[in-house]
């Protein structure tokens, strides 16, 4: 079984305060801290961060998050061969060692990071979470605390389907 797949937002981890950190790689909002490669794949893109400002200058945010943000994401990453190949070179790998994938976003509820955590376990990766606080959740349990994901998933599901 592999090891685990934590989505994370703590400091600690993003500025390399903490040397003692039980994950041997951390990636932060797509940008490598450990021996892993470039991962840069899994940032939103630089059009969609300059839409996630502008609707926060506009006090839409998190509104915005699952009928603007995560749409235009989702069809990102879609759309990215070298994201595809990442999400299954994830679901496929083999380390038992713990990853760590971070970002700046203090909510995971309104963060990509929920976005690249509910896409690997719909393409078949196994233990990965999302930590709120003390606790981990499964993304699945995450993405029906957000107000209109479940749909959004469910209508990529279909889609995905009819292919």
């Amino acid at each position: 079984m592999p090891g685990k797949i934590i989505f994370d937002s703590r400091p600690e981890m993003l500025y390399g305060a903490d040397k003692n950190t039980p994950y041997r790689y951390s990636i932060v909002a797509g940008k490598p801290f450990g021996p892993n490669g470039n991962l840069g794949m899994f940032a939103p893109s630089k059009q969609l961060w300059y839409q996630y400002l502008d609707w926060k200058k506009e006090g839409q945010w998190p509104e915005q998050f699952a009928d603007g943000y995560a749409k235009q994401f989702l069809q990102e990453q879609s759309q990215s061969e070298t994201a595809q190949d990442m999400y299954n070179r994830l679901v496929n790998r083999k380390l038992d060692d713990d990853i760590a994938m971070a970002c700046y976003c203090q909510d995971w509820d309104s963060c990509h990071r929920l976005l690249v955590a509910k896409n690997l376990v719909d393409k078949g990766a196994q233990n990965v979470f999302i930590r709120d606080g003390d606790q981990l959740m499964t993304p699945d349990d995450a993405v029906a605390q957000v107000p209109g994901l479940t749909e959004l998933f469910a209508n990529l599901f279909a889609k995905a389907m009819v292919k």
